[in-house]
């Protein structure tokens, strides 16, 4: 038998679908592919409204075992098993064994290498949000061993890779609601990396110098001295909020689209026919004010809120975990979505003197829906960031200031 380290984080132990009470259910507004056997369980099924609704909106198309046909959604944009309640009648009348993998594994989700297993959730789920940026410890990393016959066949995750991730947890965690400050100390973390000579047997240790001193300039406020020495670029973060909001925007039929519209448009409108680059950067400047003075405060009582998604996304990503992408291409994918949610977070306190948690809660799982549920809608959002990417470190670096 072979030993296998099972990692889940507190937010996925305790978390529990609310069904019917759910902000917006995962029964709607995308396609829910159905394996062969359930398609088959469905349309013999002995129960008249299961079979009957199976017949009537089961796509069945063959593209796979896995994806052997795809429900068609009702007039309301829901899957046709979803009664009143929003409960689901397949669950109702065959029980929770006949629910399809795609229904009875989400949220849930997991990165998988030889050894190891790590369990997570999508925040495109709303419950899986509220418990991760409301929960004190919902980051807090839970270990377990499993036997099984035989390893993974996924490869192994290497142990420089185990390193990186750790640091940038460890250094966004020590960061607290200095978000930037966590994030810029991950790029020169990164910088140092880039300068390391491929194999040499004390980068290990040359990285951990540089680690340390990082964690001290947090402590230190060091880090924050050195980042006023940042030229921030108008017109580049300008031109990418533009870009990655009228992306979102094009997204119409995307489940979670018209709750982000409620945040997106309000942006939309906020940079709506500025032109000149003095004009930018006022506009800029009001975001900044918005978030250090009515957010900021607010954060500094309940500083879990933004910091756990920061470590979610860690976690969840594998960060820096794109394999095509260097470790800075990386973390500029991350901090330009950063960006983007903070600047939505600044405007929903323009008419109220501090944010709504609720508020917060709904950027966040309705982001994920829209950007992130889809691979293939993933891939495009991250061509669309590459577009305004002069480098890697430059236009990184003018991102944070």
């Amino acid at each position: 038998m072979k030993e296998i380290a099972i990692t889940e984080p507190v937010f996925v132990t305790t978390f529990q679908c609310v069904g019917s009470d759910c902000r917006e259910h995962c029964c709607g507004g995308w396609d829910i592919y159905l394996d062969k056997s359930s398609v088959s369980k469905y349309l013999n099924s002995q129960k008249i409204e299961i079979k009957q609704i199976a017949t009537e909106h089961i796509n069945v198309h063959k593209k796979g075992h896995a994806n052997w046909g795809v429900m068609k959604l009702n007039d309301e944009g829901n899957c046709a098993f979803i009664d009143e309640q929003k409960l689901c009648k397949v669950h109702k009348e065959l029980g929770a064994k006949a629910l399809s993998p795609t229904c009875a594994t989400y949220p849930r989700a997991q990165n998988t290498s030889k050894r190891e297993v790590s369990k997570t959730l999508t925040l495109s789920c709303p419950e899986a949000a509220r418990l991760v940026l409301t929960d004190l410890d919902s980051m807090a990393l839970q270990q377990r061993t499993e036997l099984q016959k035989q390893f993974n066949s996924e490869q192994e995750i290497k142990d420089e890779k185990k390193l990186l991730n750790l640091m940038c947890a460890t250094l966004m965690r020590q960061s607290d609601i200095r978000i930037e400050q966590g994030l810029y100390s991950v790029a020169m973390l990164f910088l140092m990396l880039d300068k390391l000579p491929a194999g040499a047997p004390d980068n290990f240790a040359r990285l951990e110098h540089v680690f340390v001193s990082l964690l001290q300039g947090l402590e230190s406020h060091a880090t924050e001295n050195n980042m006023q020495s940042l030229q921030p670029n108008v017109e580049l973060q300008w031109a990418l909020m533009l870009h990655l909001q009228s992306f979102i925007r094009q997204r119409s039929a995307a489940r979670g689209r018209n709750t982000l519209g409620r945040y997106i448009d309000p942006l939309h409108h906020f940079q709506a026919d500025i032109t000149s680059k003095e004009m930018k950067a006022v506009k800029l400047a009001e975001l900044d004010q918005l978030w250090q003075q009515r957010v900021e405060p607010w954060l500094a009582q309940r500083p879990w809120v933004i910091n756990n998604y920061l470590q979610y996304r860690i976690y969840n990503d594998a960060f820096p975990g794109y394999a095509s992408r260097t470790p800075l291409a990386c973390l500029y994918l991350l901090t330009a979505e950063w960006r983007l949610l903070r600047a939505m977070i600044a405007l929903s306190v323009l008419d109220r003197s501090e944010p709504d948690e609720q508020d917060i809660i709904n950027i966040i799982y309705s982001f994920h829906a829209v950007t992130k549920h889809n691979k293939a809608i993933m891939d495009i959002f991250f061509q669309r960031i590459d577009e305004f990417k002069m480098n890697d470190d430059l236009s990184l670096l003018c991102l944070l200031n």
